[in-house]
């Protein structure tokens, strides 16, 4: 792909935010996707299993991705999606990228967490095999129909600690606050992210979709935050996986997600300042929630602040 494929204003922003490393970064549209397999290992660990894994990894040449155990990469043209393993839900067909974001969340059995926008599964299974069954999964997806097949994928993966939910955030928050000890967010993008695998992805972008995207993130990631457990910053983490890349979609997200999360405690100083501006000027075009502002400063000294904090469970939390 050729850069004068790209949208001008999208790569204009890159080589804004990205300087010196904006030729680099743009010339990487002209290499080939990477494909990814992630053993599921549910099932993968059995001794049956273990020996289709081993059968797998021979018959599709896999080779290992750095930040995922269980993941793999596969070169073309392989069809690993077109094995009856593939079917009997032996692995899942994953973007390598795409496999450290449960490895970040890191979830522990026993636990109970949150995939906010599940569909359609790559990331749910993952959470899931990371939990080795145990504990409670709901996964959720406001669309009834990539909801269908979210519930496929955990069904044909063999999951039996899920949920499957089909419910707006604001839905959710108002029922299950402070639940959670842990939220997987892959919150809805504009799509950058896409454009190598899917051209279809350059005509759609534009500008105005990805200050659309931003204010949809900036909503779904106040009704996490009211789901997550009291005083659980360490190791609680809400984690926003998504494909950012134009400097005007951040809104602060990850500072304040990272802060939340109490992992950047050495680093307050210098990251709640910029954290602190960037959420003003996110206020100012779409007013945090009842009570919100108060629970961002309690998350500077690196917990989530008590019950007290928070809206009640009445409160409707869409429609800022």
């Amino acid at each position: 792909m050729n850069e004068e494929r790209l949208p001008a204003a999208y790569t204009a922003g890159i080589r804004e935010m990205l300087g010196q490393e904006a030729d680099a970064f743009l010339e990487s549209y002209t290499e080939r996707r990477t494909q990814g397999l992630r053993f599921n290992t549910l099932k993968s660990n059995s001794l049956s299993g273990r020996a289709a894994a081993e059968h797998t990894a021979v018959r599709f040449d896999l080779t290992p991705v750095p930040w995922c155990p269980s993941g793999y990469y596969y070169e073309e043209p392989a069809r690993p999606g077109r094995h009856a393993y593939h079917t009997a839900g032996l692995y899942y067909i994953q973007e390598p990228s795409a496999m450290s974001a449960a490895e970040l969340l890191a979830p522990r059995p026993g636990e109970t967490v949150l995939d906010l926008a599940a569909a359609p599964g790559g990331k749910t299974t993952h959470i899931a095999a990371l939990m080795q069954g145990q504990g409670l999964l709901v996964s959720n997806e406001i669309h009834p129909e990539r909801a269908k097949i979210l519930a496929e994928n955990v069904e044909r993966l063999g999951i039996s600690h899920a949920v499957v939910t089909s419910a707006a955030p604001g839905e959710l928050s108002r029922r299950f606050p402070e639940v959670f000890d842990r939220i997987m967010l892959d919150a809805p993008c504009s799509g950058e992210g896409m454009f190598r695998k899917d051209p279809a992805a350059i005509g759609e972008w534009s500008p105005e979709h990805v200050e659309m995207c931003a204010a949809r993130q900036w909503d779904i990631l106040q009704d996490a935050y009211i789901m997550l457990k009291p005083g659980a910053a360490w190791p609680t983490l809400p984690v926003l996986s998504t494909a950012k890349k134009m400097r005007r979609r951040y809104h602060g997200f990850w500072t304040i997600t990272l802060i939340w999360s109490g992992l950047l405690r050495s680093a307050y100083g210098l990251i709640w300042k910029k954290a602190k501006a960037i959420s003003s000027r996110c206020s100012a075009r779409r007013p945090l929630k009842r009570t919100h502002q108060a629970a961002i400063n309690a998350a500077a000294v690196g917990a989530k602040p008590a019950t007290s904090c928070l809206p009640p469970p009445a409160m409707p939390s869409s429609n800022l």
